[in-house]
């Protein structure tokens, strides 16, 4: 499928040093929290000088992973809103007010052009972004939290029992795009968590409405 106009020039990512881990926590365990300030929305907040900053160093991060210690921030893609799976969410010990996906494209990298970042807010104004998709993917982050909800997490419970930190580690295109767009395309995700990495296949094929896909079950890699 096209890339959004804004991504022209990234799922993962887990190559990052998170500035501010994000966990979830139990509603007992939850401290209340703080009121909303005027303007408090991921429109502003992601519009902030304090957010590009964030955005450029979480791009940098993966470029630097990658071998690319000389790639520059790109445009970024506008914010779109990501609610946790799980909530309570936090971070630094503070309830999450807003989360957001946002892409990024990131010049100078053979590996890849771009990288999807998701950013965390608590009540109390700490911030943290960090990358969650890296690589070749050719998805976009609409495209990316389905993938991420629907395919990503449980097969990453059901192959990584007992890990509570597996992660997008990196993304390959195997089959690409062509002319006959309705044979859409497949790409390899490699999930990595608690000292192993396992790929998922994913096809994916435009439809009326968009763009479908489906998962293949891990297998054991080496990448």
């Amino acid at each position: 499928m096209p890339r959004r106009p804004l991504l022209a020039c990234l799922l993962l990512l887990a190559a990052c040093t998170p500035q501010g881990p994000s966990q979830p926590v139990t509603g007992a365990e939850a401290p209340p929290a703080a009121p909303a300030n005027a303007g408090d929305t991921v429109e502003s907040l992601a519009a902030s000088a304090a957010h590009r900053s964030r955005l450029e160093a979480a791009a940098r991060r993966s470029a630097v992973e990658y071998g690319c210690a000389h790639a520059q921030p790109g445009q970024a893609e506008a914010p779109l809103p990501w609610r946790p799976p799980v909530a309570p969410f936090m971070l630094n010990d503070r309830p999450v007010r807003h989360s957001w996906i946002q892409a990024i494209a990131v010049q100078g990298c053979p590996a890849f052009d771009r990288v999807v970042t998701v950013t965390s807010v608590a009540d109390n104004g700490s911030a943290a972004t960090n990358t969650y998709i890296i690589g070749g993917s050719q998805v976009d982050p609409w495209l990316a939290r389905d993938v991420l909800n629907q395919a990503v997490r449980p097969l990453g419970r059901m192959r990584f029992p007992g890990c509570d930190s597996v992660a997008v580690a990196g993304t390959r295109v195997t089959r690409p795009l062509t002319a006959n767009r309705a044979a859409g395309w497949a790409e390899a995700w490699t999930l990595s968590g608690c000292g192993q990495r396992r790929d998922i296949i994913l096809t994916f094929t435009p439809t009326p409405t968009g763009t479908g896909f489906t998962a293949s079950e891990p297998r054991a890699t080496t990448l």
